[in-house]
């Protein structure tokens, strides 16, 4: 079997056995040598994962606040209405928001935003494909 030497010559009868109680979590099947990464092979796994759905809308502000931000991401739970806020310079922030409310507080099961050019754009799509995040948009005129 070819998977024995890599997986420290244990007995073939072990091997088989293993692969059969083993998840497979993601489709990179390839094993390659044992050895240490310095990077993590799969990130979007690494998360802590939010089985909610989370609506997100940008605010902005008359006043600035002490740090300087105008407008801020805000993340809102679907169900139990708990709320994440990550104040922001600019729109063209919201890549970076998304990026520290995954890294705060977990990737989300699915994001629902209004339709909104920066929220459909390619970076915010990107990041959201890259961390297998759904996505859902409001109709226009009617904020759900």
């Amino acid at each position: 079997m070819a998977l024995q030497p890599k997986l420290g010559w244990v007995p073939i009868d072990l091997v088989r056995k293993t692969l059969e109680c083993t998840t497979q979590l993601a489709t990179y099947r390839d094993v390659g040598t044992l050895r240490e990464h310095k990077k993590a092979r799969y990130p979007m796994l690494n998360r802590r994962r939010l089985m909610e759905k989370y609506a997100t809308d940008t605010w902005y502000a008359s006043t600035k606040r002490i740090s300087g931000s105008t407008c801020c991401q805000i993340f809102t739970v679907m169900t139990s209405y708990y709320t994440y806020v990550v104040g922001m310079q600019s729109e063209s922030e919201e890549p970076t928001a998304l990026k520290t409310f995954i890294r705060q507080i977990g990737a989300p099961f699915a994001l629902r935003n209004d339709n909104s050019q920066m929220q459909t754009g390619k970076a915010f799509t990107a990041f959201l494909n890259f961390y297998n995040i759904g996505s859902e948009t409001t109709e226009p005129h009617h904020s759900q």
